[in-house]
């Protein structure tokens, strides 16, 4: 939902609409910042292994939906709640290289050595007005997956 809400505010020049819900979005990204990063067992788009904890590619989502709050407090004049939000995604994403690394790619899940999955939640990285990302795990996964 946070997601959608920055591509909107992306689209449209301005985060009017989010302001319209922003406690719905504060509570969206107050369960991501204490949920988010190491994900509890659920079935994801990479339901091909069913049920999974730990899975890499949704803690990139909520810590791109982090960032995308973060924008949006930016865009709405709510300038100590992004530079929070901002702080917290950079810091979960430096933490997910460390946990989902594994030698030249990274996980599928922080808990399954040699595993691999496309991380297709990657596109997110462009909608946020600031990445998150450290460019060096997004250039290895592109390598990874170009490999294949």
């Amino acid at each position: 939902m946070v997601l959608m809400f920055t591509a909107l505010a992306k689209a449209e020049g301005n985060a009017d609409f989010a302001s319209h819900y922003w406690p719905e979005l504060q509570q969206c990204a107050e369960y991501l910042r204490n949920e988010g990063m190491d994900p509890a067992n659920q079935l994801s788009t990479d339901d091909f292994s069913g049920h999974l904890a730990h899975n890499s590619n949704l803690s990139i989502k909520a810590i791109l939906a982090l960032a995308g709050f973060a924008t949006l407090a930016d865009k709405t004049n709510r300038k100590a709640e992004a530079l929070e939000y901002r702080d917290v995604s950079r810091n979960m994403a430096e933490r997910r290289v460390q946990l989902a690394g594994d030698g030249d790619h990274f996980r599928l899940a922080f808990d399954k050595p040699g595993t691999w999955s496309q991380k297709y939640n990657l596109v997110w990285d462009r909608i946020p007005d600031h990445s998150c990302l450290l460019r060096s795990f997004v250039r290895l996964e592109q390598e990874v997956s170009g490999a294949l």
